[in-house]
């Protein structure tokens, strides 16, 4: 897992054990190979437990986002600007709404209330 870190401009590879080292404000899951629907199942299992994961800003601000890497990220070509329009919905969604929201990126909180609330 890498981490981008906005004051140093400096990437740094963390295992997902010790996601605290830089206590993100926002973290974005894109993973190659994997839609929505795969990605946020993986990150249900990751964060479902008490892990370091809970102490981190994002997760207690509510801002884990899962995308449809598959679709939008992990390949060049035609996708490219429909993939910067989702990382500028998802960082300032006050200023920016392509649509994107539920076919290209999700909110893992959102996701997560909704489906807790329809298996009541």
């Amino acid at each position: 897992m890498t981490f981008w870190h906005h004051d140093t401009f400096k990437s740094k590879l963390c295992t997902s054990e010790h996601p605290n080292i830089w206590n993100p404000e926002i973290i974005i899951f894109l993973p190659c190979g994997f839609n929505i629907k795969k990605t946020n199942d993986e990150v249900k299992n990751l964060l479902l437990s008490k892990t370091p994961w809970h102490d981190l800003k994002a997760f207690k601000d509510k801002k884990i986002f899962i995308t449809d890497g598959n679709q939008y990220f992990n390949r060049p070509g035609p996708r490219l600007i429909e993939s910067l329009e989702i990382f500028t919905e998802i960082i300032h969604p006050n200023f920016f709404n392509f649509e994107h929201q539920n076919k290209g990126w999700i909110n893992f909180f959102k996701n997560w209330e909704e489906q807790s609330k329809n298996n009541c």
